[in-house]
């Protein structure tokens, strides 16, 4: 007789509903900032820590770990495994790490949810994160030995970051040949870089942001302690050198270096739990995961995969476009949000309305579970009910899902 050590076998029991009890991120930082300085499962162990104290979780009360990095090169085995550590997770408690490019934050909740879903576990500590200040370069087939001629370093952050790997092209590229299919104009993109910005900034201001970021304290060696608190990419806003500078990626574009998002730092955590184990602890939901959806099509069309799985999610949950109160568009390009706006008759005035990824810049592992945090804090900001977090990734996919506010 078969004999199972492992709670769970699958069965035809009804599937468990899905919730967010915590919601918590670090500050983001530039490219070779101020958190350069720590390796990114250092950043994720800030980001679970936070999170678990949030809720005055105990460690051995979860199940199981998946946390999303796009770029792994060089930081050593299972980085979830050791993010876990960092952020105080039990060493018994199994970990993954989620790699889908741009995506891997949010796939990472999709896959904690699911796991949820099928009693498969009742806690889930979920999430991205990634430091592109440490992405090495490669020594490409010194493996097999240089045996003459110049060696080539390959820059780990375009060849597994930014860079589509079928065409070889940059995703700015892409992002041009979106704006010229879709007869999109300069001032157009611009205007979404600024809004971004600015949308951002009143976000900080007001206090928003303050309520989801999860201050970074270190100590210099010499007794002094200092706290990394505020996104640091918003003081690169210059509205006038968005509206002047000249295409990056083709001589006649309108996508530019100030008009897009930029390389950055940091981590995002989400933990989920079971309505079972939320009713035990006793602990008020955040939100509840309604649904998600992923598409995939042509690797150039990676932005419109986003807006088409955005659109399947929608249909998929019955509803109507005008009944999501908040959409949180992932910004890697201005063109992107754009695509949605015009192919889901979407207002642009329920979309990244704090902000979005070009003001606080684009820690690739991270953004997806950024953009769900930011909609968690938004639709209790705004007294919403349905909001949507979407992004496209690399290789032609996107992942979408779909939350209840329940604050």
């Amino acid at each position: 007789m078969l004999t199972f050590s492992k709670k769970f076998l699958f069965s035809s029991k009804k599937l468990q509903s899905c919730y967010i009890v915590a919601a918590k991120r670090t500050p983001i930082y530039p490219y070779l900032g101020k958190l350069a300085k720590f390796r990114a499962p250092d950043l994720a162990g800030f980001s679970i820590q936070s999170a678990i104290r949030d809720i005055k979780l105990q460690p051995d009360q979860i199940d199981e770990v998946f946390l999303g990095v796009a770029l792994p090169a060089m930081i050593g085995q299972n980085p979830a495994k050791q993010a876990a550590l960092l952020g105080g997770v039990d060493i018994e408690v199994p970990c993954s790490t989620v790699n889908k490019a741009c995506s891997s934050g949010l796939k990472s909740v999709i896959v904690g949810a699911n796991s949820i879903n099928v009693g498969y576990n009742q806690c889930v500590v979920t999430g991205g994160f990634e430091s592109m200040s440490n992405v090495p370069f490669y020594m490409y087939q010194q493996r097999r030995g240089k045996q003459f001629g110049d060696s080539k370093l390959l820059d780990g952050i375009l060849n597994d970051g930014v860079q589509d790997k079928y065409s070889e092209q940059p995703l700015g590229y892409l992002a041009e040949q979106l704006c010229k299919n879709m007869k999109f104009q300069k001032q157009t993109v611009d205007a979404v870089a600024i809004a971004s910005y600015e949308r951002a900034i009143e976000a900080r201001d007001n206090g928003f942001l303050a309520k989801q970021i999860s201050p970074i304290q270190y100590h210099d060696g010499q007794g002094k302690v200092f706290s990394i608190k505020d996104d640091a990419n918003l003081e690169q806003y210059d509205q006038e050198k968005i509206l002047n500078d000249t295409a990056f990626y083709a001589k006649e574009g309108i996508i530019t270096q100030s008009n897009q998002s930029n390389f950055a730092d940091g981590a995002a955590t989400l933990i989920l739990m079971s309505e079972e184990m939320v009713k035990q602890l006793n602990i008020k939901p955040l939100a509840r995961i309604l649904g998600y959806q992923q598409v995939e099509k042509e690797p150039l069309e990676y932005a419109m995969a986003s807006v088409e799985s955005c659109s399947q999610l929608i249909k998929q949950a019955n509803i109507k476009t005008q009944n999501i109160d908040l959409f949180e568009i992932n910004e890697d390009f201005p063109s992107t949000v754009l695509a949605h706006l015009v192919n889901l008759d979407i207002d642009y005035e329920k979309v990244n309305v704090f902000g979005g990824t070009i003001a606080f810049g684009n820690p690739l592992g991270m953004t997806g579970a950024r953009l769900l945090v930011n909609l968690v804090y938004g639709l209790k900001e705004k007294n919403g009910k349905y909001g949507i977090a979407s992004l496209g990734n690399a290789g032609g996919g996107s992942t979408s899902v779909l939350i209840e506010n329940l604050q």
